[in-house]
């Protein structure tokens, strides 16, 4: 019997669901900066800002993962520079593969696009003392997604 690919359109269901989708690529993540915000040149010219955020696993699968985040947009860049080790973030956006020269091979590297991301603040960080006023402010940015 010959094989049949396979490909999910909006007329296809989920195999998991059954529910019809279109294929896509969004991720929401919600974890604690492991790394703080540092500028990185890309070799193509472009500058990003790359922060890594700690995401805890399900409670049947124990530990954490560590994701590498970017901003490409200037104004999640300066955010992101800002954000303490420690901190909640829940972080929207979509997954890239990155492809680079390095020593004389190609690597590539897997990262989550930031289009959104929100700092929660009732989840101080880890480093603070807690003396700070909470005013029930957010500390938000939304950047729009570009069209894929």
């Amino acid at each position: 019997m010959p094989s049949e690919a396979i490909s999910l359109t909006t007329a296809d269901p989920s195999p998991a669901t059954g529910v019809p989708v279109d294929p896509f690529n969004v991720v929401r993540l919600v974890g604690t900066v492991a790394d703080p915000g540092e500028h990185r040149l890309l070799a193509g010219g472009a500058q990003v800002v790359r922060w890594a955020l700690r995401v805890p696993r399900t409670p049947e699968r124990a530990g954490s993962d560590l994701i590498d985040c970017v901003a490409l947009e200037p104004d999640l860049q300066e955010q992101a520079l800002l954000w303490p080790v420690g901190l909640t973030l829940a972080v929207s956006g979509a997954i890239r593969r990155r492809f680079f020269r390095s020593a004389g091979r190609t690597a590539t590297r897997v990262e989550v696009e930031a289009f959104e991301v929100t700092a929660h603040p009732s989840a101080e960080p880890e480093s603070s003392t807690g003396d700070d006023a909470d005013d029930g402010s957010a500390a938000v940015s939304v950047v729009d997604q570009p069209n894929q």
